[in-house]
Protein backbone atom coordinates (compact mmCIF):
# COMPACT_ATOMS: atom_id res chain seq x y z
CA UNK A 1 0.00 0.00 0.00
CA UNK A 2 1.44 2.93 -0.92
CA UNK A 3 0.61 7.23 -1.36
CA UNK A 4 1.72 7.38 -4.87
CA UNK A 5 -0.37 10.68 -6.03
CA UNK A 6 -2.03 13.96 -4.61
CA UNK A 7 -4.44 16.30 -5.83
CA UNK A 8 -3.33 19.61 -6.52
CA UNK A 9 -5.56 22.38 -5.84
CA UNK A 10 -6.91 22.66 -9.50
CA UNK A 11 -8.09 19.06 -9.03
CA UNK A 12 -5.66 17.63 -11.06
CA UNK A 13 -3.16 14.86 -9.98
CA UNK A 14 0.65 14.94 -9.63
CA UNK A 15 2.70 12.89 -8.30
CA UNK A 16 3.30 12.52 -4.80
CA UNK A 17 6.97 12.47 -3.45
CA UNK A 18 7.40 12.78 0.41
CA UNK A 19 11.09 14.13 0.15
CA UNK A 20 9.25 17.59 -0.94
CA UNK A 21 7.05 17.60 2.13
CA UNK A 22 10.55 16.53 4.21
CA UNK A 23 12.09 19.95 2.25
CA UNK A 24 9.62 22.11 2.83
CA UNK A 25 9.69 21.27 7.32
CA UNK A 26 13.31 21.55 6.81
CA UNK A 27 12.82 25.11 4.93
CA UNK A 28 10.45 25.71 8.27
CA UNK A 29 12.32 24.70 10.94
CA UNK A 30 15.85 26.49 9.56
CA UNK A 31 14.28 29.92 9.55
CA UNK A 32 13.19 29.81 13.45
CA UNK A 33 16.15 27.57 14.03
CA UNK A 34 14.74 24.65 15.37
CA UNK A 35 15.37 21.16 14.40
CA UNK A 36 17.44 20.01 11.07
CA UNK A 37 17.58 17.46 8.32
CA UNK A 38 16.92 14.00 11.07
CA UNK A 39 13.97 16.21 12.50
CA UNK A 40 12.49 17.12 9.55
CA UNK A 41 12.44 13.80 8.22
CA UNK A 42 11.32 12.30 11.86
CA UNK A 43 7.96 14.82 10.86
CA UNK A 44 7.84 13.79 7.28
CA UNK A 45 7.50 10.11 8.21
CA UNK A 46 4.98 10.74 10.76
CA UNK A 47 3.01 12.90 8.11
CA UNK A 48 3.57 9.72 5.55
CA UNK A 49 2.30 7.57 8.23
CA UNK A 50 -0.78 9.61 8.95
CA UNK A 51 -1.69 9.08 5.10
CA UNK A 52 -1.91 5.55 4.78
CA UNK A 53 -3.67 5.60 7.86
CA UNK A 54 -6.51 7.25 5.78
CA UNK A 55 -5.13 4.76 2.89
CA UNK A 56 -6.13 1.53 4.92
CA UNK A 57 -9.51 2.81 5.21
CA UNK A 58 -10.17 3.47 1.56
CA UNK A 59 -7.83 1.76 -0.97
CA UNK A 60 -9.02 4.78 -3.71
CA UNK A 61 -7.87 7.42 -1.17
CA UNK A 62 -5.75 10.23 -2.69
CA UNK A 63 -4.96 13.26 -0.72
CA UNK A 64 -5.14 16.70 -1.41
CA UNK A 65 -2.35 19.56 -1.03
CA UNK A 66 -4.37 21.06 1.87
CA UNK A 67 -4.58 17.56 3.35
CA UNK A 68 -0.66 17.00 3.15
CA UNK A 69 -0.14 20.59 4.64
CA UNK A 70 -2.85 20.12 7.62
CA UNK A 71 -0.86 16.87 8.82
CA UNK A 72 2.38 18.76 8.37
CA UNK A 73 1.02 21.44 10.99
CA UNK A 74 -0.22 19.17 13.52
CA UNK A 75 2.87 16.38 13.30
CA UNK A 76 5.04 19.89 13.79
CA UNK A 77 2.43 20.85 16.77
CA UNK A 78 2.50 17.00 18.40
CA UNK A 79 6.35 17.24 18.18
CA UNK A 80 6.60 20.28 20.22
CA UNK A 81 7.86 22.49 16.73
CA UNK A 82 4.91 25.15 17.77
CA UNK A 83 7.63 27.97 16.65
CA UNK A 84 8.33 26.12 13.09
CA UNK A 85 4.23 25.24 13.30
CA UNK A 86 3.42 28.99 13.44
CA UNK A 87 5.88 29.89 10.55
CA UNK A 88 4.51 26.96 8.67
CA UNK A 89 0.72 28.20 8.84
CA UNK A 90 2.03 31.56 8.36
CA UNK A 91 3.91 30.89 5.00
CA UNK A 92 0.38 29.03 3.85
CA UNK A 93 -1.40 32.15 5.03
CA UNK A 94 0.63 34.32 2.62
CA UNK A 95 0.73 31.64 -0.15
CA UNK A 96 -3.04 31.84 -0.01
CA UNK A 97 -3.34 35.56 -0.07
CA UNK A 98 -1.24 35.41 -3.29
CA UNK A 99 -3.31 32.72 -5.12
CA UNK A 100 -6.57 34.75 -4.18
CA UNK A 101 -5.33 37.87 -6.79
CA UNK A 102 -4.73 35.17 -9.83
CA UNK A 103 -7.64 35.83 -11.97
CA UNK A 104 -6.07 32.76 -13.85
CA UNK A 105 -6.31 29.98 -11.23
CA UNK A 106 -8.89 27.94 -11.74
CA UNK A 107 -11.42 27.89 -8.77
CA UNK A 108 -14.64 25.46 -8.44
CA UNK A 109 -16.15 26.86 -5.15
CA UNK A 110 -19.21 29.33 -6.29
CA UNK A 111 -18.36 31.21 -3.24
CA UNK A 112 -17.08 33.11 -1.55
CA UNK A 113 -16.35 35.54 -4.36
CA UNK A 114 -13.10 37.16 -5.45
CA UNK A 115 -14.82 39.54 -7.24
CA UNK A 116 -17.95 40.83 -6.08
CA UNK A 117 -17.88 44.28 -7.25
CA UNK A 118 -17.66 42.60 -10.88
CA UNK A 119 -21.25 40.05 -10.35
CA UNK A 120 -23.21 43.38 -9.56
CA UNK A 121 -23.12 43.66 -13.36
CA UNK A 122 -25.44 40.70 -13.99
CA UNK A 123 -28.25 42.04 -11.68
CA UNK A 124 -27.52 45.12 -13.49
CA UNK A 125 -27.72 43.48 -16.84
CA UNK A 126 -31.26 41.59 -15.58
CA UNK A 127 -33.09 44.86 -14.67
CA UNK A 128 -32.26 46.46 -18.01
CA UNK A 129 -33.75 43.43 -20.38
CA UNK A 130 -35.13 44.40 -23.24
CA UNK A 131 -35.87 42.72 -26.85
CA UNK A 132 -37.09 43.98 -30.26
CA UNK A 133 -40.79 42.15 -30.02
CA UNK A 134 -41.94 44.45 -27.21
CA UNK A 135 -41.60 47.78 -29.88
CA UNK A 136 -43.83 48.86 -32.93
CA UNK A 137 -41.10 50.21 -35.50
CA UNK A 138 -43.57 51.01 -38.40
CA UNK A 139 -42.89 54.87 -37.67
CA UNK A 140 -39.53 53.92 -37.97
CA UNK A 141 -39.60 52.75 -40.89
CA UNK A 142 -41.84 55.12 -42.57
CA UNK A 143 -39.32 58.00 -41.39
CA UNK A 144 -36.00 55.86 -43.05
CA UNK A 145 -38.25 55.55 -46.13
CA UNK A 146 -39.11 58.89 -46.69
CA UNK A 147 -37.71 61.30 -44.06
CA UNK A 148 -33.96 60.66 -44.76
CA UNK A 149 -31.93 61.66 -47.81
CA UNK A 150 -29.51 58.63 -49.35
CA UNK A 151 -26.35 60.03 -47.31
CA UNK A 152 -28.06 59.88 -44.13
CA UNK A 153 -30.30 56.23 -45.23
CA UNK A 154 -26.48 54.87 -46.07
CA UNK A 155 -24.90 55.81 -42.61
CA UNK A 156 -27.89 54.29 -40.64
CA UNK A 157 -27.75 51.56 -42.55
CA UNK A 158 -24.09 50.67 -42.50
CA UNK A 159 -24.10 51.46 -38.32
CA UNK A 160 -26.75 48.76 -37.84
CA UNK A 161 -24.95 46.45 -40.02
CA UNK A 162 -22.01 46.77 -37.98
CA UNK A 163 -23.38 46.61 -34.99
CA UNK A 164 -25.41 43.32 -35.61
CA UNK A 165 -22.22 41.78 -37.22
CA UNK A 166 -20.01 42.94 -34.47
CA UNK A 167 -22.19 41.73 -31.38
CA UNK A 168 -22.13 38.01 -32.82
CA UNK A 169 -18.31 38.33 -31.89
CA UNK A 170 -19.22 40.12 -28.73
CA UNK A 171 -21.20 37.38 -28.14
CA UNK A 172 -18.62 34.42 -28.74
CA UNK A 173 -16.10 36.87 -26.52
CA UNK A 174 -18.24 36.76 -23.34
CA UNK A 175 -19.00 33.46 -23.81
CA UNK A 176 -15.94 31.93 -23.85
CA UNK A 177 -14.32 34.25 -20.84
CA UNK A 178 -14.82 31.69 -18.58
CA UNK A 179 -11.97 29.44 -20.56
CA UNK A 180 -9.34 31.91 -19.67
CA UNK A 181 -10.40 33.37 -16.31
CA UNK A 182 -12.19 30.54 -14.42
CA UNK A 183 -13.93 32.03 -11.51
CA UNK A 184 -17.75 31.08 -11.09
CA UNK A 185 -18.65 34.55 -10.92
CA UNK A 186 -16.83 35.91 -14.15
CA UNK A 187 -18.40 32.90 -15.66
CA UNK A 188 -21.84 33.90 -14.70
CA UNK A 189 -21.44 37.50 -15.82
CA UNK A 190 -19.60 36.08 -18.96
CA UNK A 191 -22.35 34.31 -19.72
CA UNK A 192 -25.11 37.19 -19.04
CA UNK A 193 -23.21 39.64 -21.49
CA UNK A 194 -23.53 37.03 -23.98
CA UNK A 195 -26.89 36.68 -23.90
CA UNK A 196 -27.35 40.31 -23.71
CA UNK A 197 -25.43 40.16 -27.31
CA UNK A 198 -27.66 37.86 -28.48
CA UNK A 199 -30.65 40.02 -27.87
CA UNK A 200 -28.74 43.11 -29.53
CA UNK A 201 -27.86 41.41 -32.45
CA UNK A 202 -31.48 40.09 -33.29
CA UNK A 203 -32.79 43.34 -32.67
CA UNK A 204 -30.66 45.35 -35.51
CA UNK A 205 -30.68 42.62 -37.63
CA UNK A 206 -34.57 42.23 -37.39
CA UNK A 207 -34.23 45.98 -38.14
CA UNK A 208 -32.39 45.11 -41.31
CA UNK A 209 -34.93 42.69 -42.49
CA UNK A 210 -38.07 44.72 -42.23
CA UNK A 211 -36.27 47.38 -44.19
CA UNK A 212 -34.75 45.06 -46.56
CA UNK A 213 -31.32 45.04 -46.19
CA UNK A 214 -30.68 41.45 -45.25
CA UNK A 215 -28.38 40.82 -48.30
CA UNK A 216 -26.35 43.59 -47.30
CA UNK A 217 -24.75 40.89 -44.65
CA UNK A 218 -23.86 39.29 -47.73
CA UNK A 219 -21.05 41.96 -48.79
CA UNK A 220 -19.49 42.93 -44.76
CA UNK A 221 -16.47 41.26 -45.57
CA UNK A 222 -15.45 43.86 -48.34
CA UNK A 223 -16.09 46.78 -45.17
CA UNK A 224 -12.12 46.66 -43.89
CA UNK A 225 -13.36 48.71 -41.07
CA UNK A 226 -15.67 46.38 -39.95
CA UNK A 227 -13.67 43.02 -40.15
CA UNK A 228 -10.60 44.41 -38.25
CA UNK A 229 -12.92 44.90 -35.55
CA UNK A 230 -14.52 41.30 -35.72
CA UNK A 231 -10.67 39.99 -35.79
CA UNK A 232 -9.70 41.88 -32.87
CA UNK A 233 -12.48 40.39 -30.75
CA UNK A 234 -11.85 36.82 -32.08
CA UNK A 235 -8.40 37.00 -31.24
CA UNK A 236 -8.69 38.62 -28.04
CA UNK A 237 -9.06 35.53 -26.13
Amino acid sequence: MKITQVIKRDFSTKPFHLHKITNAILKAMTAVEHGGPGEAEIISNNVHLALLERKKLDDNYIPTVEEVQDFVENKLMEGGYFDVAKGYILYRNEQAQKRKSNIFEKRVNLKPYEYPALYEYVSAIRHSYWIHTEFNFTSDIQDFKTGLNDIERNAIKNAMLAISQIEVAVKSFWGDIYHKMPKPEIGSVGATFAESEVRHHDAYSHLLEILGLNAEFKNLKKKPVIMKRVHYLETAL
